[in-house]
């Protein structure tokens, strides 16, 4: 089955935004670490967990 749509992309803003956050610092620690170990960066592995949360909503 196919199924093709039209999309908007001018409605769709993908602009990085700056985000100002705390967290302790053996968590960014950590989370910098996994994020190394799999081909990752800090700001992406938080943005996979964030949709990844909010997807189980």
């Amino acid at each position: 089955m196919w199924l093709l749509a039209e999309v908007d992309l001018s409605q769709i803003d993908t602009t990085p935004v700056r985000l100002n956050i705390s967290l302790p610092a053996n968590l960014v620690e950590q989370i910098d670490a996994y994020a190394r170990s799999h081909g990752a960066t800090r700001s992406g592995l938080l943005a996979r967990a964030a949709r990844q949360a909010m997807a189980q909503r």
